[in-house]
């Protein structure tokens, strides 16, 4: 199946929903944790969405008054999660945030592993298709073919 630049785009949706609290330890301590449901649907991959339990556990550090730095590990859309983030407030109304999130993944990127020349011909295994595994069986089947109609016309 083909499709031109002026097709619709498809549709990706995902939700969200959590519970997250913060247990102070101490003025400038706290623990994080949070709880929910994550649900991912992608129409690219033809999948019909699904959820997946959403948890975290963290800590918060006050660095001062102006300042907090924050970390968490977890799952979200069924895939591990690890996030740091330090907070700084710059001027009473300006806060800078600095941050890093590793894991934090999409049905997406499956997407994007077909992305490449090779992924792509490795893809098209359908009936005709140019993957190398059906080139072969291909190959093979004209093979056996050519041999069956050789070996009648010599009959």
């Amino acid at each position: 199946m083909s499709r031109s630049f002026n097709a619709p785009a498809r549709r990706s949706d995902t939700a969200l929903a959590t519970l997250d609290l913060n247990l102070p330890v101490t003025p400038l301590t706290a623990f994080l944790v949070g709880a929910g449901w994550s649900y991912l649907s992608d129409e690219t991959l033809g999948d019909g969405g699904g959820g997946a339990p959403y948890w975290r556990l963290g800590f918060e550090r006050g660095l001062g008054s102006a300042a907090k730095l924050r970390a968490t590990v977890g799952q979200m859309f069924g895939t591990f999660v690890a996030d740091a983030r330090l907070d700084l407030e710059l001027a009473p109304r300006t806060r800078l945030l600095v941050g890093y999130e590793q894991g934090l993944r999409t049905r997406f990127d499956e997407v994007r592993t077909v992305l490449t020349v090779e992924g792509s011909v490795a893809s098209r295994d359908g009936v005709g298709g140019t993957a190398a595994a059906r080139v072969a069986q291909q190959r093979a089947e004209l093979t056996a073919r050519v041999r069956g109609l050789t070996q009648r016309s010599t009959e």
